[in-house]
């Protein structure tokens, strides 16, 4: 599971931030995103409140939404790392706000 732990609840919380603006844009309610995504709409609701969703959710959200999933496991370990984030840029969400610290790490 892609669990909430203390310095990752603010980071599920902007991914999941993430995943409704995405949603809403492509025009989607919560059921057809669970439709598409190949999950229920539970899920598709947990993570968009920041809530922890196993594993292969998260990929399929993260496949729903054209994101890397990788670029937002690394943006939570360097949330991690320097204790929060600082900046927002372009990035790990096609056309999206991604995170970026201050020292200037994508």
């Amino acid at each position: 599971m892609v669990a909430a732990m203390s310095g990752e609840a603010e980071a599920l919380a902007l991914i999941g931030k993430a995943f409704r603006r995405s949603r809403e844009r492509a025009g989607l309610t919560v059921r057809e995103a669970a439709q598409a995504a190949g999950t229920s709409g539970r899920v598709v609701s947990h993570a968009e409140h920041g809530k922890p969703v196993s594993s292969v959710s998260f990929l399929r959200l993260c496949r729903l939404h054209d994101v890397d999933p990788f670029a937002l496991l690394d943006a939570i370990a360097l949330h991690r790392r320097e204790g929060g984030f600082h900046k927002v840029s372009r990035g790990v969400f096609h056309g999206e706000r991604a995170v970026k610290h201050a020292s200037g790490a994508p």
